[in-house]
């Protein structure tokens, strides 16, 4: 059986909606589950502020969580601009090949065996 996964988008504003806004997040995000072999149950977006109230977000989690699935969304400014405030779930994987930089480095860092 495949791992399901919900696809989650965000943009800032109205304005950021086309040319380089939603379309290339959800291509990067069909993109990563493809490549992972994920079913994608389902694809939700969102306009609003990351430092706002997401409420579309909230039931991405909600769906995720009711289904045991993973979430995918393209990179951490996109789930959020809270920082550690409001940091991913676990099931939370991050599409773009930055953000993959990024988590295999910090993985490097707390693997390393504590000398001292």
């Amino acid at each position: 059986m495949k791992t399901e996964c919900v696809i989650y988008c965000r943009v800032s504003s109205e304005g950021q909606t086309a040319g380089h806004g939603l379309t290339p997040q959800l291509e990067t995000c069909l993109a990563f589950a493809k490549a992972r072999d994920y079913r994608v149950v389902a694809v939700f977006s969102e306009v609003a502020s990351g430092v706002d109230s997401l409420p579309v977000r909230q039931q991405v989690e909600r769906m995720a969580s009711r289904r045991h699935a993973k979430i995918v969304c393209e990179n951490y400014d996109r789930w959020s601009r809270k920082g550690a405030d409001d940091a991913p779930p676990s099931n939370v994987e991050m599409a773009s090949e930055i953000a993959q930089i990024f988590d295999e480095e910090i993985h490097k860092i707390f693997s390393r065996p504590n000398i001292g």
